[in-house]
């Protein structure tokens, strides 16, 4: 074969994979709810890997059937990077022609309330505000399979009972989570095959904070020995 035919063959086939992923992101998602173009979802985005990977998968569904996309972002303020990661998310919004609401939350803490705690609560806070601005009927967030093992892991290692073991549920009322099937590694690879562009937050590195050390020492450490195929059953039995 010429070597334009080798090319052309390889390019075929990373558009497989990148279709592939898709499907399987589709085939999951319509478990979860009916898609049609009277579905408003509005995708949580951070700016990072697998908030950019979530969004870029729910423009093809509108692509496909005519699904509104909005989303939310929420500032934090609590880091230097904190501008440049909303300036980046305006752009990529302004960019796709995808209206986004950006959130400032007040730094009210409770007293003996941690920094992930309040920044958890003000994030859930922003998707409700703006889930109600833009009469959206879902919010969906870009948590994904190697999240649900280190929540699975974080709870046994706080004592937890047999409920709590069932880690991050794949819908909570109006919030659906439908990148839950995929592991880290396959969202990093969709992402890179479609030439994507993300921030990356540096604070996920600080093993200080307990989620961190788990995704770094533990689960990421144990993942990396096994395939793929193994790593999405495993995963796929956390879900």
């Amino acid at each position: 074969k010429t070597a334009y035919e080798r090319a052309e063959r390889r390019v075929g086939s990373e558009m497989c994979i990148r279709d592939r992923t898709f499907s399987r992101f589709y085939e999951h998602f319509s478990k979860l709810m009916k898609v049609s173009s009277e579905c408003r979802l509005l995708v949580a985005l951070s700016g990072g890997c697998d908030s950019v990977a979530l969004l870029h998968l729910c423009q093809k569904l509108k692509r496909k059937f005519g699904t509104d996309i909005y989303a939310v972002h929420v500032n934090h303020g609590l880091r230097k990077a904190s501008s440049m990661e909303e300036l980046f998310v305006k752009d990529l919004c302004k960019e796709r022609k995808i209206d986004l609401e950006v959130f400032y939350p007040l730094r009210n803490q409770v007293k003996g309330e941690s920094i992930e705690m309040w920044a958890r609560g003000v994030r859930y806070e922003a998707y409700e505000f703006a889930r109600k601005k833009f009469n959206c009927n879902w919010v969906l967030t870009a948590h994904h399979g190697n999240d649900q093992v280190e929540t699975i892991l974080m709870h046994l290692d706080a004592g937890c009972s047999v409920e709590g073991l069932q880690g991050i549920p794949t819908q909570n009322k109006y919030i659906l989570r439908p990148l839950l099937i995929f592991s880290q590694t396959s969202i990093e690879k969709y992402v890179k095959d479609n030439d994507l562009n993300f921030v990356e937050d540096k604070s996920n590195w600080d093993l200080s904070i307990q989620r961190n050390f788990v995704r770094h020492e533990i689960v990421n450490l144990s993942l990396i020995h096994i395939s793929e195929p193994t790593r999405r059953y495993a995963i796929s039995y956390a879900v």
